[in-house]
């Protein structure tokens, strides 16, 4: 357990080097139940938020590394005044962009465009959008926090105005899903459908 607790607070000690001041704050009892703590304080008031856990869950690393990096993105965003895009190389986005292209012009050839919303075969490429990797909101934390995946968007319902319904690319298990756009234009994990055909069809 102590390399465990060595590893976290190394994890935490940079999290306050990114931020410049220690707004993260770990602290262990004596049975091993540990608190991770963040307080950061605005104009609007003093944000708090904090998780806990055992040092013996072997889960806990990645749960915490997950949280600190979900709030040093979000900071990072808020401070650009726009969401966070995840890191990706040239030759990662031109791999998914042919995969991508390849599954949608298969899916037309063979099967229909059945959409609730008003897209059609002879406006798709309106809402078409060239694929970007994003942060996804996906479940939350009991505290509020939100745990983040990262998806390609390929499709929006309202690519001019930003909001409505959008539909994703998930490289990992080669299938689209779809998703909804929140009032700060940020992207929210709904479900995987399968294919590019089957989330138009689930708006």
């Amino acid at each position: 357990m102590n390399e465990t607790k060595a590893g976290i607070e190394g994890m935490v000690s940079l999290a306050n080097r990114i931020v410049g001041e220690d707004r993260f704050v770990f602290t262990v009892d004596d049975r091993g139940r540990c608190d991770l703590k963040y307080s950061n304080k605005k104009s609007s008031g003093e944000e708090r938020r904090s998780m806990g856990g055992s040092l013996s869950d072997p889960d806990l690393p990645g749960s915490i590394a997950g949280w600190l990096s979900h709030i040093l993105r979000r900071l990072m965003a808020d401070e650009a005044g726009k969401p966070a895009s995840p890191a990706v190389t040239e030759s990662e986005t031109a791999e998914v962009k042919k995969i991508i292209s390849g599954l949608i012009e298969k899916e037309l050839r063979e099967g229909k465009i059945d959409n609730a919303h008003g897209i059609n075969a002879e406006n798709l490429r309106e809402h078409l959008v060239e694929p970007v990797k994003q942060s996804y909101e996906n479940e939350y934390w009991s505290d509020g926090t939100a745990i983040r995946i990262d998806l390609w968007t390929v499709l929006e319902e309202c690519p001019e105005k930003k909001n409505g319904y959008r539909v994703f690319f998930d490289p990992k298990n080669q299938q689209f899903g779809l998703a909804e756009t929140d009032h700060r234009g940020r992207p929210v994990y709904l479900f995987h459908t399968g294919t590019f055909l089957q989330a138009l069809q689930a708006m």
